[in-house]
């Protein structure tokens, strides 16, 4: 190694063991050779998108300048080239030999100037704690920051005098109409689109006979909404509820429809209506058996749809002590009310037969939060956060809880997703 690179690979140790020691989100925490192998790949995906002095690093590490034919040459040198980065990083190389190396892991760590400079002195890089501005930066941006604040104090005062004068006219207008102005809701749409989970308790029309629930099918299921728009999946026009939707997909076991009336002369509808809503119908197919621990697993995201993505992976985990049964509950039968008793963990409520078809139910929530990287903006971080508890259904009794949250990270939101999913070891 030249004795001129000596600073830049100090540069480049300097900066690991910072991020190491102040970002809990940075992706080489383990330098685990399979981790450092899966940021090569995903360079390689992604190099288009790289600034062409990072691409040139990337080929040359490679050892390959035809960029059509990277990731066959990386696919054949990964396993060599991950460790070169995992040793150097770790301190286990002092002096490294591979050409490139030293630009590779610049890259990795987003070190400038790169690739490395004879006439910068990396020995002066300066290492600021992730998202607190300096005092430097402040003092730098102090004068025009309090001429914005001056301005925008400006604009409050004579929008609050325009609000006040406007009011005082509404008010006068208003002393003078005969009768109220009335806004009816259905000429509005509400932005914030979330499902719901309606039974035979829900009111699906107001006063006025309009719908205020709309559905739509989803992966052969219908999935109710509390407004108009599009799914927040699929995009897909939602649709207004009709009594023949309700009997449909809500109404096939009591015959009753909240539609904002009352009918007094109807008792049966009444003594429906007191009916205990939680019990449901289970999934008979599944069989419990006495040579296993069969157990039933239901993790919700956060708007309380079944989750699939990190279930997948949960039942992968716990099928190492269990057998995990089939869908015990079908999806149309998870309603608000039936998701709140699971959660409560009074699961006899919803059937007495549940020890014919497992031994336990797995009930949790798990939730996913995104932001680029602090470090390397062509990085996603991914926080998880899972809760959950195995409850035995012949006794209630909750046997086992576990929560965690855990970060991972990814060239997209979705890459960043698995990789977090995949580091969930129970």
């Amino acid at each position: 190694m030249d004795v001129k690179q000596k600073p830049y690979l100090a540069s480049i140790i300097k900066k690991y063991n910072w991020l190491y020691e102040n970002d809990t989100a940075f992706y080489l925490h383990d330098l685990n050779e399979g981790i450092v192998k899966e940021e090569l790949f995903q360079l390689v995906q992604v190099y288009e998108k790289l600034p062409e002095e990072d691409q040139v690093i990337l080929k040359n590490y490679i050892e390959i300048q035809d960029k059509t034919k990277l990731l066959v040459e990386l696919t054949k040198k990964a396993e060599s080239l991950s460790k070169n980065i995992s040793r150097l990083l770790s301190g286990k190389t002092q002096d490294p030999q591979k050409r490139g190396l030293l630009n590779m892991c610049a890259l990795l760590l987003n070190i400038q100037p790169r690739p490395f400079d004879r006439n910068y002195d990396y020995s002066n890089i300066k290492l600021e704690k992730i998202s607190k501005p300096s005092k430097a930066k402040y003092k730098q941006k102090e004068t025009g920051e309090r001429k914005s604040k001056f301005h925008f104090s400006v604009i409050v005062v004579l929008a609050i005098v325009a609000i006040s004068f406007f009011y005082t006219i509404c008010i006068q207008n208003t002393n003078k109409s005969s009768s109220p102005i009335t806004i009816h809701t259905k000429n509005f749409t509400v932005s914030d689109i979330n499902r719901i989970f309606p039974d035979t308790t829900t009111k699906f029309f107001d006063t006025d006979q309009q719908p205020i629930v709309w559905y739509t099918t989803h992966n052969n299921e219908p999935e109710f909404y509390n407004t108009a728009g599009l799914h927040p999946t699929s995009g897909k026009q939602l649709k207004p509820v009709n009594k023949e939707v309700i009997r449909e997909f809500i109404v096939l076991n009591s015959g009753v429809i909240n539609d904002g009336k009352e009918n007094t002369n109807d008792t049966t509808t009444t003594r429906q209506r007191n009916k205990n809503t939680t019990a449901v119908s289970l999934n008979t197919s599944v069989v419990n058996t006495k040579e296993h621990k069969e157990l039933s697993v239901f993790i919700f995201d956060s708007i309380s749809n079944l989750e699939t993505d990190f279930t997948t992976h949960l039942k992968e985990q716990l099928g190492k002590d269990y057998v995990i049964t089939q869908q015990l509950i079908p999806t149309n039968q998870l309603t608000k009310q039936r998701i709140a008793t699971l959660f409560q963990g009074d699961v006899k409520k919803l059937s007495n037969d549940l020890h014919k078809y497992t031994d336990y139910l797995c009930i949790g929530k798990v939730t996913y939060e995104f932001k680029q990287s602090a470090v390397l903006k062509t990085k996603q971080i991914c926080t998880l956060s899972i809760q959950y508890t195995i409850t035995d259904v012949n006794t209630g009794t909750i046997i086992k809880s576990y929560s965690n949250s855990i970060t991972g990270n990814g060239s997209t939101k979705s890459i960043a997703k698995r990789n977090t999913i995949k580091k969930i070891t129970l």
